[in-house]
């Protein structure tokens, strides 16, 4: 039931999406405690501690805890910008993934374009999409995933939530579902049942020293769990990670390396005990992330 939920949320929602992947407008993804949402995530305290504990999260974890906060949110997105720049000169033909559960490349189409959520409209106004924000991701080629790759912190579905599983692939395609201390089936579901939900769609490298990371906790709530570790995701690909991607067709886009799905699903694979290693098309092996952090 849960895979189909979200399967009938995202196809409702494909209008909006095709703003929003597409800049037509400004926007931007946020998040406010409720006390069910305190509770999960701090379970040892009353409701109302642990709703003043993610207003300090969320104040922390979005720069907006001391007076020069847009000061701080210049220099982190120059950042974010300059790590964008620097992966989109490497012009890379995949990346590998290497630690305890996990060996995996993945492999990246030509033409794929680095971003981070520091983005401009149609109309030349920037904006930031999510927030918080560590990351900086792209597009993997549907057809090139290789290996295999252990989640390494829970991530949370439609209130479902998943942990410690093991998906391996095979010439794009998950193969199988390995592990998984609870809700495998609702996972097998999603992903069997949703055309284009077994290959992925985003790649995005997230640093173990983020400031969410450095709470050190859980928050079984996608806009910051994957903003304290490198993910992936399932399903549907952005196409302004390709570049022109915005005016292909669905067929022109798919030939091209670009997933095409009805869902977009993030789960972590980063930690510190996992590196990250560029391939370049002359063969060379470049060192991008060294024990989750940046290289």
């Amino acid at each position: 039931m849960v895979a189909r939920a979200l399967a009938l949320e995202s196809e409702h929602l494909q209008r909006v999406w095709q703003f929003f992947v597409r800049n037509t407008v400004n926007w931007s993804i946020a998040t406010v405690p409720t006390p069910s949402w305190a509770h999960k995530v701090f379970p040892e305290l009353p409701v109302e501690e642990g709703i003043q504990e993610l207003w300090e999260t969320i104040f922390v974890t979005c720069r907006i805890d001391t007076e020069n906060y847009v000061e701080r949110w210049e220099r982190h997105r120059s950042t974010l910008e300059d790590r964008s720049r620097l992966l989109n000169d490497l012009r890379l033909r995949a990346l590998h993934f290497e630690g305890p559960g996990t060996e995996l490349r993945v492999g990246l189409p030509r033409g794929h374009v680095w971003r981070n959520p520091g983005f401009v409209t149609q109309d030349g106004i920037p904006f930031i999409a999510d927030i918080p924000i560590e990351e900086v991701f792209t597009l993997p080629h549907r057809n090139e995933v290789e290996g295999h790759v252990r989640s390494t912190r829970p991530f949370v579905v439609n209130g479902r939530t998943v942990d410690d599983f093991t998906l391996r692939f095979q010439r794009g395609r998950i193969t199988s579902i390995e592990g998984c201390r609870q809700d495998q089936e609702m996972l097998r579901t999603l992903i069997n049942n949703n055309e284009g939900a077994d290959r992925l769609g985003e790649v995005a490298l997230v640093p173990v020293d983020s400031l969410v990371a450095n709470r050190d906790r859980p928050y079984y709530n996608t806009l910051f769990d994957e903003n304290s570790s490198s993910h992936l995701a399932f399903g549907r690909a952005y196409r302004f990670c390709l570049d022109g991607g915005e005016e292909l067709s669905e067929e022109k886009f798919l030939a091209a390396g670009g997933n095409v799905s009805s869902v977009h699903v993030d789960f972590m694979v980063g930690s510190t005990e996992v590196h990250v290693f560029g391939e370049t098309w002359d063969g060379l092996r470049i060192p991008i992330m060294q024990n989750g952090v940046w290289s």
